[in-house]
């Protein structure tokens, strides 16, 4: 994680809102030439502002404490169900 986010929030006084993408990895992995149908979870968090007196390093990495939080949240709702993977592979639900 760079610490332009906290920066910039540093400077502006603008909360920084933690978000992660989860399963993209899956969608498109590495050395695919197409997007695979899979479930990818956008998960959010509070806003962060910056402490008093705190420098962009600390604050960064309290962003990235979250990030991190909301990363292993996310991986749990990826999962696909037995009846949403027919679904996804054009079969009627029964």
């Amino acid at each position: 994680l760079k610490h332009g986010a906290a920066f910039v929030s540093l400077k502006t006084g603008i909360p920084v809102l933690p978000v992660v993408l989860v399963g993209t990895g899956r969608a498109f992995p590495k050395g695919a030439r197409f997007i695979r149908p899979v479930r990818v979870v956008l998960v959010y968090g509070r806003p962060f502002f910056p402490r008093s007196g705190e420098d962009a390093e600390g604050f960064a990495a309290r962003i990235k404490e979250a990030l991190t939080e909301l990363y292993r949240e996310g991986e749990g709702r990826t999962e696909v169900g037995e009846d949403e993977a027919r679904l996804n592979h054009g079969e009627a639900k029964t």
